[in-house]
């Protein structure tokens, strides 16, 4: 074979697994009752804490459970086997990802959608245009 045939075929074998690797999505956006389905399966889903029910932190190094309500209203006990990041009390949205198992949906991945600091309380309720008057140096 020649080298440019050689070159062809490698070039050829990169295009494909390009290809291949970006047309295989891992995570897929859902919610309870799809996870629960497909427990194999991994899934991100997204939703809010539940703030009637408690935060229960388990002993240490095991983590702690949460429950958390999707987008359509269904509510699923969460598992996350780290540390409770530091506002999660406080966030207005929950993003998790991982597999449902038996009784609750063990979560790799937690990120949070926390309050903003720019809400109506924190704008002003009027601006003040200001003018300014420098020297004129014509």
């Amino acid at each position: 074979m020649k080298t440019k045939h050689i070159f062809l075929l490698l070039a050829l074998l990169v295009m494909i697994g390009v290809v291949v690797s970006l047309s295989v999505k891992t995570d897929k956006y859902s919610d309870f009752q799809q996870a629960d389905k497909s427990r194999a399966e991994s899934f991100t889903i997204i939703g809010t804490l539940d703030t009637a029910r408690a935060v229960q932190i388990l002993e240490p190094g095991k983590g702690f459970t949460f429950v958390m309500i999707d987008k359509k209203g269904i509510p699923g006990k969460v598992l996350f086997q780290d540390a409770i990041p530091q506002d999660f009390r406080r966030s207005t949205e929950v993003v998790v990802t991982g597999k449902m198992t038996d009784s609750l949906f063990l979560a790799q991945n937690i990120l949070l959608k926390c309050p903003s600091k720019y809400n109506d309380q924190n704008k002003p309720s009027q601006f003040k245009p200001k003018t300014f008057q420098g020297k004129n140096t014509r």
